[in-house]
């Protein structure tokens, strides 16, 4: 961490650096231009002139491109390495965020001095035209160039971090190629890894879906391939001698057939029903029989 700070506080004094060079020479050229506007809106709302000419910035011919940039790179003859300190700072900070600690390089290429005071020019274009009335007549010189400076410098920062090649470092050392992911090793690899401090809960197993016993007689229902074991009604039937059970739609489970000389459950074997309609059980007693208590 102690490397990271160092970085982080080097960055800052070399853009400081590369602030103070260009600063002064780009608000002279912004204040010739509203001296410009002045003299072309004939001193009617020289604002909005000037904001036209703001918006033509972007459009400066390659020739006037080229003389502001050496108006500004002239004036420091370290102007390059400065620049290229700035840039280097800036992708190493950014580049110590990766997912496995090998040391891999990246081949960092640095733009032109005329693609970036260009490109600070524009933005710096855009902050003025978003707000032109630092440049009124009413306001002191001092505190203008002081305003114009810090909105400058924020502009410069933005175009260092608007060239800096992020793609290209993400690509490098946050590539999903690999599931492999090292951060001291204090984390496995996940699809997405979460940094935490303490041990995270395991999640409880699930239980599994509580599934309905069934006696291993009967059936489960909505099975076609086992027989439905016969009802309770058809149970007591077969216990009365003499009385067939009742016709069902289905299929009764096939009973054992009884010895010879024994019924159903070691009772007599049934009597044929007789042809009188009105007798219900053949072997039933003529007078009614005192049953028995059961303890």
């Amino acid at each position: 961490m102690d490397n990271l700070n160092i970085l982080v506080e080097a960055k800052k004094e070399y853009l400081g650096q590369l602030c103070l060079i260009m600063c002064p020479v780009m608000i002279d050229v912004f204040q010739d231009m509203y001296k410009e506007a002045v003299t072309l809106s004939k001193g009617k709302k020289p604002l909005v002139m000037f904001q036209k000419l703001l918006k033509e910035v972007p459009n400066w011919s390659n020739q006037m491109s080229a003389n502001h940039t050496s108006n500004i790179a002239d004036r420091c003859a370290w102007f390059n390495d400065l620049l290229a300190a700035v840039f280097v700072a800036c992708t190493k900070i950014l580049s110590a965020v990766r997912l496995k600690s090998d040391n891999k390089k990246i081949s960092l290429k640095l733009p032109t001095n005329e693609v970036f005071i260009q490109t600070c020019y524009n933005n710096c274009a855009k902050d003025l035209y978003r707000d032109p009335y630092v440049f009124h007549e009413e306001q002191s010189e001092y505190a203008r160039d002081d305003q114009l400076t810090l909105r400058f410098c924020t502009a410069i920062e933005s175009t260092v971090k608007e060239l800096i090649p992020v793609q290209q470092i993400l690509q490098t050392y946050m590539s999903q190629e690999t599931r492999d992911i090292d951060l001291d090793g204090d984390i496995q690899d996940t699809e997405d890894p979460d940094v935490f401090d303490g041990p995270m809960e395991e999640p409880e197993p699930e239980l599994p879906p509580m599934e309905e016993h069934l006696p291993e007689n009967e059936p489960m229902m909505g099975s076609e391939d086992q027989q439905m074991q016969p009802t309770g009604l058809e149970n007591e039937f077969k216990t009365v001698p003499g009385v067939q059970a009742p016709q069902v739609d289905f299929d009764p489970e096939p009973v054992e057939e009884p010895q010879p000389g024994m019924g159903m459950e070691g009772l007599p074997p049934p009597q044929a029903e007789t042809e009188d309609d009105g007798v219900l059980f053949g072997d039933a007693p003529d007078h009614r029989i005192k049953k028995t208590a059961y303890n």
